[in-house]
C-alpha cells in the first residue's frame, strides 16, 4: 500500500463529498485523513488516503471528472510535512 494525499477544489454545494469518496472507494482507497476549508463559490477538501501500488493515475483522473470539481492536485501528506504528531 501507498500513502498519498491531494487537495480538490470544488463548488460549495450538496453531494460533492459523496462523489470523491464514491471514487476513491471505488478504487479501492482507503481514506485516513480528511480536512475540509469551506467557502463561497469554492471549497478546498484535502484527502489523505491509502492505495496499492500504481493505481493512482485512474484514480486522479476519474477524481476530476466529478461534475463540480474545479481543480486537484497532488501534495505531500501532512504526517510527511509534520510528523506524526500534528498539534492544532
Amino acid at each position: 500500500m501507498s500513502a498519498h494525499a491531494v487537495v480538490v477544489s470544488v463548488f460549495d454545494r450538496p453531494g460533492m463529498m459523496f462523489g470523491l469518496t464514491k471514487v476513491l472507494a471505488e478504487h479501492g482507497a482507503n481514506i485516513t485523513y480528511v480536512d475540509i476549508h469551506s467557502g463561497s463559490p469554492s471549497t478546498e477538501i484535502y484527502f489523505e488516503f491509502t492505495m496499492a501500488e500504481g493505481r493512482i493515475e485512474p484514480l486522479l483522473q476519474e477524481l476530476k471528472r466529478v461534475d463540480g470539481v474545479q481543480a486537484l492536485h497532488e501534495t505531500p501528506s501532512l504526517a510527511k510535512i509534520y510528523g506524526k504528531r500534528i498539534i492544532v
